[in-house]
């Protein structure tokens, strides 16, 4: 009997590896704009019913991918991913349907409710905007901000500043939300006269700002300097940050308000640290461990991003002594957040064992979940394994 159950598990295996190999050359080939190829191979898969295959053609007959422009096409092979509880076919159709097409926004609002039900990103970001905007659902500022923050929560810069822009209120809320928004006109006129009554958010705003500069902002890297020196002697740890700039010729001291504002947790201090002892800047000998400690107490505070960069770090031994086991705990920790590039990555590390028990099936796994993100390396990288 356990026999039986072993060689149906193989067979069941082999015969999604052979799916597999044929949806990874159409991935390659689709990522290559060889549109000719991937039809060749997406059709197939998706007669058969593979849903990844199916959605596919959809955006490939929407967009006139290789194929000609067709609607009824592209919703007939969503519909066949929807039927299978595909959350990207669920946002595209749902997309598609409160966007006007056939007038059928209870149908949209469903799908998109659907796909946002199962983590997806984009799904949230436009039932939070729906919500906000009042489109095919009543205006519910309550309703757009919980699912602008569930989207956010998952690391989306859209929705968060979405939320900042609901959440603010007029006067230096709204310049704030208007400033992460680079929509610094509007910004400027809200919050220079916050920063000239002395509040040391608004004089780091006005300080980017005027070391920025856009159309309406004339770039004025003195007056930055002025405001964000007034930010910092307040221990606002961004103006520290900035502030650090405006001495490249005192590198003592630039040193000492890049420490200051890393002590208070900014991210980007802590990197710049790193980087400073890694090559030997500002002053300061270089010292790889000591890069490598700031590199990490910038990955620790979550920023995942930098947990990849740390992964590389230790993969590369080039920084940190190479430790595969270290890179790929760094690396997980960022796809467990879905990063993409990490995704990937640990498609890598499964296919050929770094770091990890070598597991042909948990590379494929990673693979795709880091195609769904839209991964061209993951594509490439599936591919090669099933080609091997």
């Amino acid at each position: 009997m356990k026999f039986k159950s072993t060689a149906l598990a193989i067979l069941i295996f082999s015969a999604q590896t052979l799916s597999w190999a044929g949806l990874a050359a159409g991935f390659a080939a689709y990522a290559d704009s060889d549109y000719a190829t991937a039809l060749k191979e997406f059709l197939p898969a998706a007669e058969k019913g593979n849903a990844r295959a199916q959605v596919k053609l959809g955006q490939m007959f929407r967009g006139g991918h290789g194929v000609p422009q067709d609607a009824a096409q592209a919703e007939k092979w969503l519909r066949l991913a929807v039927d299978q509880g595909n959350p990207i076919a669920q946002y595209e159709m749902g997309r598609d349907l409160v966007n006007g097409i056939g007038d059928r926004d209870s149908e949209g609002l469903k799908l998109l409710r659907s796909s946002a039900g199962q983590n997806n990103i984009n799904a949230m970001e436009l039932l939070g905007f729906l919500s906000q905007v009042g489109r095919g659902v009543p205006m519910d500022r309550a309703e757009a901000v919980k699912w602008y923050s569930k989207a956010a929560a998952r690391g989306s810069w859209t929705a968060q500043s979405s939320l900042d822009t609901i959440n603010a209120q007029p006067g230096i809320e709204r310049g704030l939300a208007n400033f992460r928004d680079s929509n610094y006109s509007a910004a400027m006129v809200e919050l220079e006269p916050f920063a000239e009554r002395g509040d040391p958010r608004a004089q780091h705003a006005v300080g980017v700002m005027y070391d920025v500069g856009d159309p309406w902002i004339r770039q004025d890297k003195s007056k930055a300097c002025k405001w964000f020196q007034l930010a910092a002697s307040q221990n606002n740890p961004d103006a520290q940050f900035q502030f650090a700039y405006c001495f490249d010729k005192d590198p003592e001291k630039k040193l000492r308000l890049l420490r200051l504002s890393a002590a208070q947790g900014n991210v980007a201090a802590m990197i710049w640290l790193g980087r400073a002892y890694e090559v030997g800047r500002y002053g300061v000998t270089t010292d790889l461990s000591q890069a490598m400690d700031w590199y990490i107490k910038a990955a620790s505070t979550g920023e995942v991003s930098q947990q990849y960069a740390v992964g590389d770090m230790y993969a590369q031994g080039k920084i940190a002594p190479l430790n595969l086991e270290e890179a790929a705990k760094w690396y997980a920790m960022a796809a467990h957040k879905g990063f993409p590039m990490a995704l990937s990555k640990m498609g890598d590390l499964y296919a050929k064992g770094l770091g990890v028990p070598k597991d042909r099936a948990l590379a494929i796994e990673w693979y795709l979940k880091a195609i769904d993100s839209d991964s061209i390396d993951a594509q490439r990288g599936l591919a090669d394994l099933l080609g091997e």
